[in-house]
């Protein structure tokens, strides 16, 4: 038991509680009022629990509470009480009517007034929740890439979703380097190097889904052009009948899979499907009385 405890607490560290984005649906489970009195915040909720960060993770009253409006079994992490109190503005917000103030264009609204970069990085609250809000509604949208791009007059953000991409969003451009910024230090970035091209990755829990991301910045004429990639972990389940083949040219196809070698070129543009359709070739193959291996970079 103490074992487990300590690795849920492990996952849990201060360090990881300051890039994680929260869990909009464990967030719904728990009122704004609950966490202020109580002096908790859901982190995760998913197979019957909820975890809380909370101020005493032994507070019966607390954890009997969130389980009897929940009707899920919560468990506690400790969180030190100032970060405990950042966590909760961050994902609830200040105002009396949170719903209407975590929408995009209103976190920018709040962002462009506190749109500076502390030499460490470090950014104001509000840019942190416009990140975490814009990552939340790409995975909602079953988005694979979310571009972040600087213009003379605006930032754009865009999502690529089903191969087609489309601007999802107009943001003042004031906002570009301290979200650019944000994206790099939970990406282990070098938050100083603006010129050169840089790549880095990251797994989140994000609305109930693991998720990883990979992450490159290239300078362009206005600013660091962002483009991340959001890999959702199990998202592939399909086999070849699922994609739209017609029947001879499965039939073929299941005929060259099944051969004892050769190669098999899968080519396209991003989004196009390479990666589901040779998941699905893998379906096809005896993976109990074959050893199969993938090279792949990233892991998808």
């Amino acid at each position: 038991m103490s074992t487990s405890l300590n690795r849920k607490q492990a996952m849990w560290s201060s360090a990881h509680l300051q890039s994680f984005v929260p869990d909009r649906n464990a967030v719904e489970l728990v009122p704004r009022a609950v966490a202020v009195r109580y002096g908790i915040v859901p982190l995760r909720a998913g197979d019957g629990a909820i975890t809380l960060g909370m101020r005493d993770p032994k507070d019966l009253e607390a954890l009997d509470y969130v389980q009897m409006i929940t009707q899920l079994q919560p468990s506690g992490v400790p969180v030190e009480d100032k970060l405990l109190r950042e966590i909760i503005e961050r994902v609830y917000g200040t105002g009396q009517n949170p719903q209407a103030e975590m929408t995009v264009e209103r976190i920018a609204e709040k962002a462009l007034k506190t749109a500076t970069v502390g030499d460490d990085g470090a950014v104001e609250m509000p840019i942190v929740q416009l990140f975490d809000r814009l990552l939340e509604e790409a995975i909602r949208l079953g988005t694979t890439d979310l571009h972040i791009q600087p213009n003379e007059d605006d930032m754009a953000i865009s999502f690529r979703v089903d191969g087609m991409m489309r601007q999802a969003y107009s943001l003042p451009a004031e906002l570009a380097i301290p979200l650019s910024t944000r994206i790099k230090v939970v990406a282990n970035l070098d938050i100083s190097e603006r010129r050169l091209p840089q790549d880095g990755k990251l797994s989140l829990f994000v609305g109930g889904k693991n998720v990883d991301l990979r992450v490159s910045t290239m300078l362009t004429l206005h600013g660091e052009n962002v483009v991340i990639r959001i890999l959702q972990q199990g998202a592939i389940r399909l086999g070849l009948e699922d994609l739209g083949f017609r029947p001879n040219d499965m039939e073929v196809l299941r005929l060259l899979f099944t051969k004892p070698h050769g190669i098999v070129l899968t080519t396209g543009p991003t989004g196009s499907g390479k990666t589901t359709t040779l998941y699905a070739a893998l379906r096809e193959i005896d993976c109990v009385n074959q050893n199969v291996m993938t090279l792949e970079d990233p892991v998808e």
